[in-house]
């Protein structure tokens, strides 16, 4: 999808995949579009002079997706990588990106040393986040298993497929895990052997099967409780699964907001958990006043 100014890419890679970002970034500007905002699922492109430049992205010690780099850090890296030619491109969470002519120096010489800062921040985030994720779809999973098996008086014909969708989701931040782990394996192998990292390209390709695995689960749903076509079934889904990546960018764009603003790492991610619980809550609570949202279509 693209405009005359603008261009909008379809996200791709796992935050981990810095190869693979790198030569998307280097690809494009070589067609004329430079990186202008990235989110979640959607980057956003801007119209520029077609280029050889190259990019890099960084992720610092210091700092993390909840709280910013301290502003003396933040200054001595981007004076630093200025000495080397590089200029700073974009910044998203924990990620930085850099370009650079490509006579330039390279800016990380020592795959060790990259792979263990690329791994350092994984932990502050991609883990962290699945980790939460997981734990969090299991006591959701065991709560409808226990009303639904257990024949609860409020479980309803929906508990079923909540028991199920939460399981599933479960079952994916395992999958996203272990996925890294064996990422990791293999780069800190391929390293010992004189090579670079390995590619990890097909992790966020089996992420989004799982994706649409998740969808077909939510259609089934909305099949299983009767909603039929000719009663507003493709306009709730489109409205059910609009309101999921709102929450979702809401989620990020509260947090990334907090972190500019200088909030520390704790109550960051104590207010978005807080913000996105509330959300998805409300997400799921309103879906049951369905007789309103028939009647309105």
């Amino acid at each position: 999808m693209s405009g005359f100014e603008t261009r909008y890419q379809i996200s791709s890679f796992s935050m981990f995949d810095y190869k693979g970002i790198e030569d998307n970034l280097t690809a494009m500007a070589a067609k004329g579009w430079r990186i202008e905002c990235i989110g979640a699922f959607l980057w956003k492109f801007k119209r520029a002079e077609p280029s050889n430049k190259k990019f890099a992205v960084v992720f610092p010690r210091a700092g993390s997706e909840f709280e910013s780099m301290p502003a003396e850090s933040q200054k001595l890296l981007d004076e630093l990588c200025m000495e080397g030619g590089w200029e700073k491109e974009i910044e998203w969470k924990q990620m930085q990106i850099y370009c650079a002519d490509p006579e330039a120096i390279p800016m990380e010489t020592d795959e060790a040393v990259r792979l263990e800062s690329v791994h350092l921040n994984m932990k502050k985030t991609f883990i962290r986040g699945w980790i939460i994720a997981l734990f969090s779809m299991l006591v959701l999973a065991f709560s409808n298993g226990m009303k639904h098996f257990g024949n609860s008086p409020y479980s309803d014909e929906g508990t079923f497929w909540a028991f199920l969708a939460t399981l599933y989701v479960a079952l994916t931040a395992v999958v996203a895990l272990l996925g890294y782990l064996y990422w990791l394996k293999a780069s800190r192998k391929r390293i010992s052997e004189g090579g670079t990292c390995a590619s990890a390209a097909w992790h966020r390709r089996l992420l989004n099967v799982l994706l649409i695995g998740f969808l077909v689960i939510i259609v089934a749903y909305f099949l299983d409780t009767k909603m039929h076509l000719g009663e507003g079934l493709i306009f709730y889904i489109i409205i059910y699964m609009a309101a999921a990546l709102a929450v979702i960018s809401l989620s990020n764009s509260f947090s990334q907001s907090l972190k500019r603003k200088g909030w520390s790492s704790r109550a960051n991610i104590m207010l978005s958990t807080v913000t996105a619980t509330t959300l998805f809550v409300c997400m799921i609570v309103i879906p049951k006043f369905d007789t309103i949202w028939m009647s309105v279509i």
